[in-house]
């Protein structure tokens, strides 16, 4: 082989590698035009890499903690507007019950329509408590309510008043209507529940048994006092009561499972019970007597098993898991009668004014939770503000790195932000 052939061959050789090369940049600059990343391959920059991958994680989850807070405060706000429809029906309950506490011009067909009214009202109430719901998920979710420390005796513990219609929920089901209580924070015998009839002359549970002084005798007692505290059989309609008054008609039958050892399923609270048959019409009255020494809280479930309720919903607020940073929580609770403590009866004076003061405390409850509530939007939208700001400084950053394209800058170009950053 001549020398002049072995130059050509090496000259071709270096050529030949001096374009492999320049079409390797050549890609490699296309590819960064084209994803505007400076890098795209750990060969590019193997530490960058690292260190830009980290960036696009938090980008990416800042994004989502943004759209979970938003949600968050989307939720409030419908809870709110809940409330608020809540709030128009008390209203109205309070104009009723002061209505029927004029005892001087209204006739008892007067107080019956009203009643009526009111009841329609609760039942209206209820809805708006049970169907409110956000992405198929409830709004109001069970709650406890919290009753003082009392005394032992008739009327001397602490008292809650409820009104519900049970004859609705009869007719609604076609079965026996169950009201089942959780007491929590309780010994096994205080407090214990109690039902009113809708006209107010019979009553079921312990409070009104001859066991407790005082009892207003014109009352009729339908829970006997055998001195020890065990499950009560089935009165039935027509049953003489424990005062030889009269005999029982406000229902078919009523079981009341006694006030005593019932511990849930769980262990850790106790149960009462109450199923009633084919009810009489009307707005009966839960009456909750606390006589224990100690304040409590209880629940009540119709037609549903006792359970005990959850504080609240986790809200994730940030890219991480550090608990009360980047975790927060939406609490929840009920706007229903049994919860806000509505009593809605006008059979009689007396019994109104009952009614005028469970509503007005209703009202205040409502209103205590709107306050809470209320202030949860703007911290919220402060957060997601705050998360936007974090997410276009990640962003920022990642796009000097060559993570990100100066194009995830919100519409800014790196030139502007850069301006925008110095000016901040």
């Amino acid at each position: 082989m001549s020398i002049v052939s072995l130059i050509n061959n090496d000259i071709a050789n270096k050529a030949n590698n001096y374009g492999r090369l320049n079409g390797i940049g050549m890609q490699n600059a296309t590819l960064r035009l084209s994803s505007a990343l400076f890098i795209n391959r750990g060969a590019d920059d193997p530490s960058g890499l690292g260190i830009g991958k980290g960036m696009a994680s938090r980008i990416r989850g800042l994004r989502t903690a943004s759209a979970n807070l938003q949600d968050a405060v989307n939720f409030l706000r419908l809870r709110d507007a809940a409330m608020q429809e809540v709030n128009d029906i008390l209203l109205r309950l309070k104009e009723l019950s002061v209505r029927a506490s004029n005892e001087a011009t209204l006739t008892h067909s007067d107080r019956k329509k009203m009643t009526s009214e009111a009841s329609s009202l609760i039942q209206a109430l209820d809805q708006i408590n049970m169907e409110t719901k956000f992405n198929e998920l409830k709004v109001f979710g069970p709650s406890v309510t919290e009753i003082g420390a009392g005394n032992f005796g008739f009327y001397q513990g602490a008292i809650k008043t409820v009104s519900i219609d049970l004859k609705a929920i009869y007719d609604r089901t076609g079965q026996p209507v169950t009201l089942n209580f959780a007491w929590f924070e309780a010994g096994a015998e205080f407090p214990d529940a109690n039902l009113l009839s809708p006209d107010g002359t019979e009553a079921f549970g312990w409070l009104y048994c001859p066991f407790n002084f005082g009892v207003p005798g014109a009352v009729e007692s339908y829970a006997s006092n055998d001195g020890v505290f065990m499950p009560q059989p089935v009165v039935n309609n027509g049953a003489p009561d424990a005062f030889g008054i009269g005999t029982m008609d406000s229902a078919a039958s009523v079981k009341y499972d006694g006030w005593g050892q019932h511990l849930s399923a769980t262990g850790d609270y106790y149960t009462e019970q109450f199923v009633i048959d084919n009810p009489a019409e009307g707005l009966w009255t839960i009456i909750v007597d606390n006589e224990g020494p100690t304040a409590s809280s209880f629940a009540i479930f119709v037609n549903k098993p006792t359970e005990k309720p959850v504080e609240g919903r986790n809200v994730q607020l940030g890219p991480q898991s550090i608990k009360d940073v980047d975790t927060g929580e939406i609490g929840l609770f009920e706007v229903d009668s049994i919860a806000l403590g509505v009593t809605a009866n006008f059979s009689n004076t007396s019994l109104a004014h009952n009614s005028l003061e469970s509503i007005s405390g209703a009202i205040d409850t409502l209103n205590t939770r709107r306050a809470e509530d209320g202030a949860r939007p703007e911290l919220m939208g402060a957060l997601v503000h705050d998360l936007n700001r974090a997410l276009e400084d990640a962003a920022f950053s990642a796009a000097v790195t060559g993570a990100q394209p100066p194009a995830a800058l919100s519409g800014a170009t790196l030139e502007q932000r850069v301006a925008a950053n110095r000016a901040a």
